[in-house]
Order: structure tokens, then C-alpha cells, then sequence
């Protein structure tokens, strides 16, 4: 028979105070329909989001890991934009290889397995990257803004040194700032319904505990605009002043040169404003629908199948980013073509070593044989 939430005498779940409301009659307490967790998500769904996010991960990781590789590998695209991109990089494989199939799993199941040091650090790590790549995308539309408005003040910025201490100081931030995730992260019980008496079970989740709902509500709001609306302000301002240099401004005199420069210029800044759009579009959906739960009540069964939703949307732009690369920067493109033909070259040279090799030594096996 199906088990309804209903009436639980309070002697026999003692244990389990902390997860009802309570009724009229003090002897019982009527359960809340949060403090179940929702039944496992369907099969065809499981093997739509395991599909989706397979192909997100497989992208990102690969992607990702070919874009450091090709910048590393060509002492050309080691400039300050393609620096901080690496650092964007970085941050993708961390969230495609880590967050992604343990966030999937959680999602999936309801219920959280793994202890309360994976639980903290996954949340942790989750905002630690998402920060860092906002501030990262933060720090390239003002390196970029520098470099074409004001390119006398980047000769001191343009040093390699300068860049890499601008990043590690960006990840400084994003790990102090995501430091509270490992406080308000914890273990919390949840009720589970299951087919043997007493017809439920108390269960871990992985939830974020604040004292009040007003801190919860300030923590999130103040993340939202430190560190999303902010950095849209300061890049919208970065792009909006390098599109007016560049489109609008009338160059002073005419060359061959100075057009070449100004063609490659507009190119990598359409890439970036590319990035920086994907970017915001695939995380505003994740902010919003947190947002929208401090102001309206959404069942926790609904909100696990729009969270699941969401979350595809972010992750998507960690597989996005190297595709963008590949279609709007052609030296990126280039090198990329050389890498990969010389490669094929050293596995075909190899191929033909092995196979010379082995012809070679087959007449001195059939000589060997005649002697025998």
C-alpha cells in the first residue's frame, strides 16, 4: 500500500522531532512536505540529464584541456588575454570534473552518501570556480580596455610577471569569498519513504544551515552583486569604451599596417564579448531561480527538477568556451591545425618505423630457420 505523510506518534519517532511541525494534539506531529526528500527522478529523465550532461563534460574537459595545451604550445598566444584565459580554463575543467557527475548524482538520488567533507567542499568548489571565472572575464575586459584606450598605462600592466599575480590573486578572492560554504554546508536529516515499516527512514542530505532566513537571504543577494552585477557593470563599461575606440572613433591617418591591427583587434574583442555574453546568459537562470525561492514558496520536489535544469544551463558554458575560440579566433585555429598535423605526422612516422622494423627482421628470422 502506499504510505501517505500523516500522523506519527511522537514516542516512537522521538528522534525525528526536529523534522515535524507540530499538531494540535501534543502527542503527535505532522510532517512537513520538505522534510521528505522526493522520490527518485524517473528513468527516461535520468537518461536524458546523463546523456546532456555526459556530452557537457566530455566537451569541457577535452576542450579545455586542448586550449591550454595549443596557448602553452605556441609561444605567439602567450599574451596577457590568453594568460587569463588559461585561468578560465582551468576553472571549466575543475567544474566539468568534479561538480558536474557528483552534483548529478545528488540531484538524481535525493539523498547525500558521500560524508560531510565532500558535501562542504563540493559547494565550496563550486562557487570557488564560478567567482574565479567571473573575476577572470572581469580582469581580461579591463586588460583589453587598457591595451586599446589607454596603451601608454599598459606598458606597465603588459608584463608577464604582473598578469600572473593578478591571477593568483583572483583565486585568492574566490577561496576567501566562498569560505563561508564550508561553515553553513552541512549534513541535515530528511524523511524517506520506503515500502518496509515503519514505512520511513531518516536520511542525509547535503543543505546550506543559516541562523535566520534574512542571513540566508544576505548572503545570497550580497554574492548576486558583489560578484555578478558588479562585474556586468564594469565590463559593459570596459566593451561599451573599447567599441567606441575601435567602430565609432576616426582614426588619425591611414596604413596597410594599422588596418591589419585594427582587424585583429575588433576580432579577439567580438570573441570576448561572445564569452562574456554565454557567460552571464548560462549563469542568470541559476541566480534567478534562487533568488525567486526567498520570495515564493517552491516545493523541494519541484525545485530538484528545476535546479537540475539550471545547472544544465551553467555548465554548459564550461564545454562552450573552447568552441568559441576554435570559430572567432583564427590564430588560435591555426595553431590548433599545426599541433594537430604534426601530431598525426609523429604517429604516422612512427607507424612506418614500427612496420620497417618488423619487415627487417623477418629475413633474418627465415635465415636463422635455413641454419637450423
Amino acid at each position: 500500500m502506499d504510505l501517505q505523510p500523516g500522523m506519527m506518534n511522537y514516542s516512537t519517532y522521538y528522534n525525528m522531532y526536529d523534522y515535524y511541525l507540530p499538531d494540535n494534539n501534543s502527542d503527535y506531529f505532522t510532517p512537513h512536505p520538505d522534510h521528505f526528500i522526493p522520490p527518485p527522478v524517473p528513468g527516461h529523465i535520468k537518461i536524458i540529464f546523463t546523456v546532456v550532461y555526459s556530452i557537457i563534460m566530455l566537451f569541457a574537459l577535452s576542450g579545455n584541456t586542448l586550449v591550454i595545451f595549443v596557448i602553452l604550445g605556441n609561444k605567439s598566444l602567450r599574451n596577457v588575454t590568453n594568460m587569463f584565459l588559461i585561468s578560465l580554463a582551468i576553472s571549466d575543467i575543475f567544474i566539468s570534473g568534479f561538480n558536474i557527475p557528483l552534483g548529478l548524482l545528488y540531484n538524481f538520488n535525493g539523498e547525500w552518501t558521500h560524508g560531510e567533507i565532500l558535501c562542504k567542499f563540493v559547494s565550496f568548489a563550486t562557487s570557488v570556480n564560478v567567482i574565479a571565472s567571473i573575476m577572470t572575464l572581469t580582469a581580461v575586459a579591463l586588460e583589453r580596455y587598457y591595451a586599446i584606450c589607454h596603451p601608454l598605462k599598459m606598458r606597465y600592466l603588459k608584463k608577464t610577471t604582473r598578469v600572473v599575480v593578478v591571477m593568483i590573486a583572483i583565486w585568492i578572492l574566490a577561496l576567501a569569498v566562498s569560505s563561508p560554504f564550508l561553515v553553513i554546508q552541512r549534513i541535515g536529516k530528511r524523511l524517506k519513504v520506503i515500502n518496509e515499516l515503519p514505512g520511513l527512514a531518516l536520511v542525509e542530505v547535503c543543505v546550506e544551515h543559516y541562523e535566520t532566513k534574512a542571513l540566508e537571504e544576505a548572503h545570497t543577494l550580497v554574492q548576486f552583486t558583489v560578484f555578478y552585477c558588479v562585474p556586468i557593470g564594469i565590463m559593459l563599461f570596459a566593451y561599451g569604451k573599447i567599441a567606441h575606440q575601435l567602430w565609432i572613433r576616426k582614426p588619425i591617418g591611414d596604413s596597410h599596417d594599422w588596418e591589419k591591427s585594427l582587424k585583429q583587434k575588433k576580432s579577439i574583442i567580438r570573441m570576448l564579448i561572445v564569452i562574456v555574453l554565454i557567460f552571464l546568459l548560462s549563469w542568470l537562470p541559476f541566480f534567478a531561480v534562487h533568488i525567486y525561492r526567498f520570495y515564493h514558496y517552491v516545493p523541494y520536489e519541484n525545485f530538484r527538477l528545476v535546479s537540475l535544469v539550471v545547472q544544465v544551463i551553467g555548465f554548459t558554458n564550461s564545454a562552450v568556451n573552447p568552441i568559441i575560440y576554435g570559430f572567432m579566433n583564427q590564430k588560435f585555429k591555426q595553431t590548433f591545425r599545426h599541433m594537430y598535423t604534426r601530431l598525426r605526422m609523429k604517429i604516422y612516422r612512427g607507424n612506418n618505423a614500427s612496420v620497417h622494423s618488423q619487415s627487417s627482421s623477418a629475413p633474418n628470422s627465415q635465415t636463422a630457420e635455413s641454419v637450423v
